[in-house]
């Protein structure tokens, strides 16, 4: 899903990563192919492959809002609230971007 209306308070470099990021994380359903394999056709950073595949060694800002993301989609509330502190997110604000990269998703899918 969308993961950058996460990142707004940290700025609009992390935002833009974090779109990309969210991005990505579509592209094996989007296409209905292996991740990794999807990943070798595209240039992409290579932090941002690394991360979508599991293999940052490095946690960043970015690394955080990511797995903030995908606890939140996993309902997995006691890890959500966390890593939201760890990220400087208020919970509040995690619903709140969930539902605008719901509506966004909607609306792109929608267009085509």
């Amino acid at each position: 899903g969308r993961v950058e209306p996460l990142a707004q308070p940290a700025g609009t470099v992390l935002q833009n990563e974090a779109f990309v990021l969210g991005l990505f994380s579509l592209l094996a359903a989007l296409i209905d192919r292996p991740l990794d394999e999807a990943l070798r056709e595209v240039p992409v950073r290579q932090d941002i492959s690394d991360l979508l595949l599991q293999k940052a060694l490095k946690q960043n800002g970015l690394a955080g809002i990511y797995h903030l993301t995908q606890r939140y989609e996993s309902g997995d509330w006691g890890e959500v609230e966390k890593l939201a502190r760890h990220c400087g997110v208020e919970t509040g604000a995690i619903s709140e971007a969930y539902v605008e990269s719901a509506q966004w998703a909607q609306r792109v899918m929608s267009a085509n």
